[in-house]
């Protein structure tokens, strides 16, 4: 049986607010005094605490002095044709199964989601914002989270919007797209939660977890994000109103790993 490995960066936490016992043996010779400190103040800034609820979220916002500011692109062109998931119409938020929840939705959902997932593929860190509407839009977080994408197969280059738009490419598609519906796991990898479909049918482009976050463009097409992130999406999100907008710079990796 393959022995399971726990590492900070499947969540999106800093491996520096994880108890000594998962630091690098350099790291576990650091005096106590300095891991109590780190420890507090991860603590404090909310890092070291899964945000798998709502209330985990609204939480750690309020430990912020002050809200992020962003700098976010003007949207720009028409969203590409929208083809719904089998089960999703327009207007419907995410269903969940078994060991699923949507403990991370805002409680005054639909009226207040998730209007716009801004996707930047500028590495390293391709960014992930998100935009609100609705009555309690000021309560929503806004990111940034930290995401990898597609990679692209050697023939197409990413960066070009017809190329990353073309089947099979392995590239996450450019443009303004319109949330086609969710799923609980990808197919087939069902350690990848918490699906919103930017493109369902027939390219099966997705915003979801992924427990390798590299800093760099490295899945098939779908975007990679933090667990606690994907599932804030997904729980947040409405079919056929929720908008994502993919921009950005995007090189090709260094290093392919496979």
């Amino acid at each position: 049986m393959r022995k399971s490995v726990y590492r900070a960066s499947n969540f999106g936490i800093p491996a520096t607010c994880h108890p000594a016992s998962h630091l690098p043996p350099d790291m576990k010779s650091v005096p106590s005094r300095w891991l109590i400190l780190l420890a507090c103040t991860c603590l404090l800034t909310g890092c070291a605490l899964p945000k798998r609820t709502w209330a985990n979220w609204r939480a750690a916002e309020s430990q912020l002095a002050e809200r992020p500011k962003t700098n976010l692109p003007k949207v720009r062109g028409k969203p590409q044709g929208l083809l719904f998931r089998p089960g999703y119409t327009n207007g419907m938020g995410a269903n969940v199964g078994w060991r699923m929840n949507l403990e991370a939705r805002n409680p005054d959902f639909p009226a207040t989601h998730i209007a716009t997932v801004y996707v930047d593929l500028t590495a390293p860190s391709q960014a992930v914002h998100l935009a609100w509407a609705g009555p309690q839009a000021d309560q929503g977080p806004i990111g940034p989270w930290r995401s990898s994408a597609g990679r692209g197969k050697p023939c197409f280059d990413c960066d070009e919007v017809d190329d990353s738009n073309t089947n099979d490419s392995w590239c996450t598609p450019k443009g303004l797209f319109t949330v086609a519906g969710f799923d609980d796991r990808l197919e087939g990898v069902p350690s990848c939660c918490y699906v919103t479909w930017v493109v369902h049918e027939p390219r099966h482009i997705g915003l979801h977890s992924h427990r390798d976050l590299p800093y760099q463009h490295e899945s098939h097409g779908c975007i990679r994000l933090p667990f606690d992130t994907a599932k804030l999406i997904h729980n947040n999100s409405i079919a056929g109103v929720t908008q994502v907008y993919i921009y950005g710079k995007w090189v090709r990796p260094m290093i392919v790993r496979d």
